[in-house]
């Protein structure tokens, strides 16, 4: 806070001015001039009774000064004086009060910093689980359609009564990260992801053409019905396989592989 001091030193200074400069006061009574001198008690005027009575009241006026100037003087120390501990007091205080201040924004920085990084933690894990489930739904999807692309080409449908297995299930286990579909349907896939060409068409290989090897096949030919022969529990046909015209999911799949490769072992 700043104050304005010269004015009121100004205001001193005019007062003052104005009592050397006012002409002496005169005799102000209702019914003459203030010249004349009220007559003596012998009956001649006194002329310095005019001049005493300027000075009165000239001295009246100097204490009436006086007394202002005093009382400005004094407004002058007390404001111009401040007490050196008030004003250290005064600025610790403004201190401290910023330093609340910037503890508190750090603090709420803090807490919505550890907030935002929560909510990204969360976002996350929920990101992560979401994409998680929607790729094991699309695999479940494809296992289902490559399922039933086996089961057209002939492929076995008896579950072991041990653990649940089907032919398909070993099937899927050893080719089923090689089936792979876009909006051209399914497709066997390349380690890269792309189709895998057939060398004699240069097309693509579908679950069709794959499942038709694999029947053939003397190995993995066992999940999928006989092609090959006739008869009751005949051997017959260039591969070897087992011609079954009964039930075949009747007869255990050990068996199954038994008679059709144990007489290739025998041979050997």
């Amino acid at each position: 806070m700043r104050f304005k001091f010269p004015t009121i030193r100004q205001e001193l200074l005019a007062q003052f001015q104005y009592t050397a400069d006012q002409d002496p006061p005169g005799d102000f009574d209702a019914g003459g001039s203030s010249d004349q001198s009220e007559p003596s008690p012998g009956g001649e005027a006194d002329p310095n009774e005019g001049l005493k009575r300027a000075l009165e009241a000239e001295r009246r006026l100097n204490r009436q000064n006086a007394a202002r100037a005093a009382q400005l003087e004094a407004q002058l120390k007390e404001v111009g004086q401040v007490d050196p501990k008030l004003l250290a007091e005064a600025q610790a205080k403004a201190e401290a009060a910023e330093q609340q201040k910037q503890l508190l924004e750090q603090q709420i920085n803090n807490r919505l910093a550890d907030a935002e990084r929560k909510y990204q933690e969360q976002l996350g894990r929920l990101t992560n689980e979401l994409q998680s489930k929607a790729s094991a739904a699309e695999r479940e999807a494809l296992r289902v359609k490559t399922e039933r692309e086996f089961l057209a080409a002939k492929g076995l449908m008896e579950a072991s009564t041990i653990d649940g297995r089907t032919p398909f299930d070993y099937i899927w286990q050893l080719y089923g990260n090689q089936f792979a579909e876009d909006r051209n349907g399914l497709f066997l896939a390349d380690a890269d992801g792309s189709p895998r060409l057939d060398e004699e068409t240069g097309k693509r290989i579908t679950p069709a053409e794959f499942f038709a090897k694999l029947r053939k096949d003397p190995v993995h030919g066992m999940h999928f019905q006989p092609e090959y022969g006739s008869g009751s529990g005949a051997r017959g046909g260039r591969d070897g396989r087992v011609n079954n015209t009964a039930d075949l999911s009747k007869v255990p799949t050990s068996q199954l592989f038994r008679e059709t490769f144990g007489a290739k072992r025998r041979t050997a």
